[in-house]
């Protein structure tokens, strides 16, 4: 029988052992074999679904949080904020465009709007296609796009040559070619964009068939009759 020094020794030799493992696996995880080992591990199917369902679990998710609101996590946050505004300050052009793409995932969220651009890339795409087009120029007004930092609590007039997504149609949303029916979102200025606003393509339409042709209505089967017009000639006399 087993008596309480024997009890004690066989624990210490446990937590012996444990300690003796543990040191074990960190050294062949720091070495070049435990590294390719683990990084191999974690992109197969096996590893990825032991991952997910860790991060699913009570501890993960605890394990999460905990390093969300550590130290570390709220220094490399604050590394990585710096980091993205340096960038921008420099007119990094992918990081403009993302706050573009973040902008219009608020924005569609807070009026309710369609926005079939739930990831960067189809919306990053987007930007690629109309810049082998119209290079870095407005389509709307031919000027070249500014990179000019600036936020709200600048305190001064958003740059308007900076680049700025438009709405073709204006509520339509966010949304993307499909077979005839052509994107909504246009990359234009800031001033083009807040001069167009609500503005409709039949309205500006319009504007483009007069500045052409003067005032001469496109559809004649919307003329007004002559009773409609009313009073066509300026009399002698008018009552005031």
């Amino acid at each position: 029988m087993a008596n309480q020094y024997t009890k004690k020794k066989d624990l210490l030799k446990k937590r012996q052992k444990k300690a003796n493992r543990k040191a074990t696996l960190k050294k062949y995880d720091a070495s070049a074999k435990g590294k390719a080992a683990t990084n191999k591990y974690n992109h197969s199917e096996k590893g990825k679904a032991a991952r997910k369902k860790y991060k699913q679990s009570l501890k993960g998710k605890k394990t999460a949080q905990k390093l969300r609101r550590g130290e570390k996590a709220k220094l490399a946050d604050e590394q990585y904020r710096k980091k993205r505004m340096a960038m921008k300050a420099i007119g990094d052009e992918q990081l403009f465009i993302h706050e573009l793409w973040r902008g219009t995932v608020n924005n569609a969220k807070k009026y309710g709007l369609p926005h079939e651009h739930p990831k960067f890339n189809s919306f990053w795409a987007l930007w690629v296609k109309q810049k082998k087009e119209f290079g870095y120029n407005c389509p709307y007004t031919g000027d070249p796009f500014t990179w000019i930092h600036w936020n709200y609590d600048m305190g001064v007039q958003r740059p308007l040559g900076n680049v700025s997504t438009d709405q073709l149609v204006p509520r339509a949303g966010y949304t993307r070619t499909k077979g005839r029916k052509r994107s909504n979102i246009v990359f234009c200025t800031y001033g083009a964009n807040l001069a167009k606003r609500n503005l409709p393509p039949e309205t500006m339409k319009m504007v483009v068939h007069i500045f052409e042709n003067g005032l001469v209505n496109p559809n004649p089967k919307t003329r007004p009759t002559k009773e409609q017009v009313g009073i066509t000639t300026l009399r002698n006399e008018l009552v005031i």
